[in-house]
């Protein structure tokens, strides 16, 4: 990515649905230390996206923010599968660097 960090991006076969999800490194030990405002931005954000979506997913015992996308596969070509990978690991490290800004300024 253009920050220098590595985003991964996992697609998941669920019978005709493709999952696409890029977990952040933004993760949390229990969903009681998930900070409320942070979660209320990111669904302020759903309401604008036409590809993709915030939410909480539990991984490796964490609770990470993840950005993902469900579609049906007879409705990805190319063109439709690049846009939302790319769509999803760029929304993904632009989060992840305003918590990194944010952090520093605390610090």
């Amino acid at each position: 990515m253009h920050s220098g960090t590595t985003q991964t991006l996992f697609i998941i076969r669920h019978n005709t649905t493709l999952e696409f999800s890029c977990p952040s490194g933004v993760k949390f030990a229990s969903i009681d230390n998930v900070p409320g405002w942070m979660s209320t931005s990111l669904l302020k954000q759903n309401a604008g996206f036409k590809l993709g979506f915030w939410c909480i997913e539990e991984l490796d015992g964490q609770h990470v923010f993840s950005i993902m996308h469900n579609a049906e596969m007879n409705l990805i070509d190319i063109d439709y599968f690049a846009r939302v990978v790319m769509r999803l690991v760029n929304e993904c490290d632009n989060f992840e660097g305003s918590v990194s800004r944010a952090l520093a300024q605390l610090h």
